[in-house]
C-alpha cells in the first residue's frame, strides 16, 4: 500500500499540479509576454517570455510593476508605455479591457498590449493568487516594419502608375495632334499640289497630242494618288471630328466602313446633338475604329450595332457584332506578348479618360464591347 496520498485523496494538489503543467506547456511556450497582475498593478506570475525578452528571470519579476520592468529608471511622464498603462489600468479597475499599439522608442520595439480584467470566478480558480488582471504583450516590430515597407512600396507604385498614366495621356495627346497635323498637311499641302499638277496636265492635254497617252496616264496616277491621300488623311483623323463632333464623325465613318466591307452597320444615337469633352469624343471614335477594324479583319460578322446613350451620369458606348467571337483572355495575353495591341489600346485609352471598358465574347456567339465614361447632365 502506497504511503503517498493519491490524486483522488488530494484533489487540490492534483488541481494545482494540473494548472502548473498547463501553464508550463502552453503559456510558457508563447512568444508573447503573459503576466497575471494583482489589484495593485504588480506582477503575480509571468511566463518565460520575460527571460527571452531580456527582462530577467521569472522569479525576479514577481512583485514588479510592468512599466518599471520594461522601462527601468524611466521618469518621463510622456513615456508612451506609461501613458497607456495609466489609462489601461483605470479601464481595468472599471471592469473594461484596454489595448493599444505602442511605438516603444526606449526598447526600439513596436508593442501591441492587451490588458483584461479577470472575472471573480477566474481569480478564485487561479490557485488563490488574488489575480486581478491579465496582460499580454506582443512584439509586432517586424510586422510593423513589413507594413511600413509595403506602404512605402505602394506609395512608390502609385506614384509610378500616376506618372505612367500622365505620360500615356501626353503620348496619346501628342499622337492625336500629330495625326491632325499630318492629315491637314496631306489634305492642304500635298493634296493641293497634286491638284495643281492634275490641272496643268489637263490644260496641256490638247496641246501635246504626241504625248497624249502619257499625259492621260499621268492624270490617272495623280487622281489615284489624290484619292489615296484623302483616304489616308481621313484614317489619320477626320477633320469633322474636330469641326462637327463625335456623332457626325461616327455616322460618316460607319457608313464608309459598311460600304467598304459589305457589312450591315446600325448606328443608334441617343445623345442628341450634344458635344462631349474632346478627349472622350476622341476615345469613343478610336474605340469604334479599333472595334470595326477587328470585326472586319477577324469576326466574319454580317451585322454590327453601335449605340451611344447617357444614363445616371455616364455616357455608354456599346458595340455588338454577330461574328465568330474569340477568347478574350487569350487575346489579351497575346497582346501582352507583343501581338496586336487592339484590346490593350482600347482599355488604355478608356482608362486614361476616367472610363471603364468591358469586352465579352464567346466563340460562335459574337462580341460585345461596353465602354462607360463619366459625364454629368451639366457637362457640355
Amino acid at each position: 500500500m502506497s504511503i503517498y496520498p493519491s490524486e483522488s485523496s488530494n484533489p487540490l494538489l492534483a488541481q494545482i499540479d494540473q494548472a502548473k503543467l498547463e501553464w508550463e506547456t502552453t503559456v510558457d511556450a508563447l512568444p508573447q509576454i503573459v503576466c497575471l497582475m494583482n489589484k495593485g498593478g504588480y506582477i503575480l506570475r509571468a511566463n518565460r517570455a520575460v527571460e527571452r525578452w531580456g527582462y530577467g528571470r521569472v522569479q525576479e519579476v514577481i512583485g514588479r510593476a510592468l512599466h518599471e520592468l520594461m522601462h527601468p529608471r524611466c521618469n518621463d511622464p510622456d513615456c508612451a508605455l506609461n501613458v497607456f498603462w495609466c489609462k489601461a489600468w483605470s479601464a481595468v479597475m472599471a471592469g473594461q479591457p484596454a489595448e493599444a499599439e505602442i511605438d516603444d522608442v526606449q526598447s526600439n520595439r513596436c508593442l501591441y498590449m492587451q490588458v483584461n480584467p479577470l472575472r471573480h470566478v477566474r481569480q478564485t480558480e487561479l490557485n488563490g493568487l488574488n489575480s486581478f488582471a491579465a496582460v499580454i504583450v506582443h512584439d509586432v516590430t517586424e510586422r510593423k516594419r513589413v507594413e511600413q515597407e509595403r506602404e512605402r512600396l505602394l506609395v512608390e507604385v502609385r506614384a509610378d502608375r500616376e506618372q505612367l498614366q500622365a505620360l500615356s495621356r501626353r503620348m496619346l495627346h501628342v499622337q492625336e495632334e500629330e495625326r491632325r497635323s499630318i492629315a491637314r498637311e496631306l489634305h492642304d499641302d500635298i493634296g493641293q499640289d497634286l491638284t495643281a499638277v492634275k490641272i496643268n496636265l489637263q490644260t496641256a492635254e490638247p496641246l501635246a497630242q504626241a504625248a497624249l497617252a502619257y499625259i492621260e496616264d499621268s492624270i490617272r496616277i495623280v487622281e489615284r494618288t489624290l484619292q489615296q491621300i484623302r483616304n489616308l488623311s481621313l484614317e489619320l483623323r477626320p477633320s469633322m471630328l474636330d469641326d462637327l463632333g463625335l456623332i457626325p464623325a461616327l455616322r460618316w465613318y460607319t457608313n464608309r466602313a459598311a460600304q467598304r466591307a459589305g457589312l450591315e452597320i446600325e448606328f443608334l444615337n441617343h445623345l442628341g446633338d450634344i458635344r462631349l469633352p474632346p478627349e472622350i469624343e476622341t476615345t469613343c471614335f478610336r474605340v469604334v475604329q479599333a472595334a470595326l477594324t477587328n470585326t472586319i479583319k477577324h469576326a466574319q460578322a454580317k451585322h454590327v450595332s453601335i449605340c451611344l446613350r447617357r444614363n445616371n451620369g455616364e455616357v455608354s458606348l456599346i458595340i455588338r457584332d454577330d461574328g465568330v467571337g474569340f477568347d478574350v483572355n487569350a487575346a489579351r495575353q497575346a497582346a501582352l506578348a507583343g501581338a496586336s495591341l487592339g484590346i490593350l489600346s482600347m482599355e488604355e485609352r478608356v482608362s486614361l479618360v476616367g472610363g471603364r471598358i468591358n469586352i465579352e465574347s464567346t466563340l460562335g456567339h459574337g462580341t460585345e464591347i461596353r465602354a462607360l465614361f463619366p459625364h454629368s447632365e451639366s457637362s457640355p
